[in-house]
């Protein structure tokens, strides 16, 4: 849930890959996957982010607008409904 109230407020975010992770965050879109959870990787990126205002503010657009559109309220209840309709229906 961090990640994505992170995303939410606008920011891209830096995170290991591992778990469901990778669903939410796209490597280089909208944030950094970090393999190995490699602390000289992880400073890497957060350096790039830092210092690039550009690359900062398009990821954070990107993770800003991934939220709204594929996680809001709105949209996890038509997915879960979707959902019990498939699950009665079969």
């Amino acid at each position: 849930m961090s990640i994505l109230e992170a995303m939410a407020y606008s920011l891209p975010v830096v995170a290991p890959d591992v778990g469901g992770i990778s669903e939410v965050v796209s490597n280089s879109e909208d944030g950094y996957l970090i393999e190995k959870r490699d602390p000289k990787a992880f400073a890497e990126k957060c350096f790039l982010l830092y210092e690039n205002r550009q690359l900062r503010r398009r990821m954070a657009r990107a993770a800003r607008e991934k939220v709204v559109k594929s996680f809001s309220v709105e949209n996890m209840a038509a997915q879960y409904h979707e959902l019990y309709l498939n699950v009665v229906n079969n």
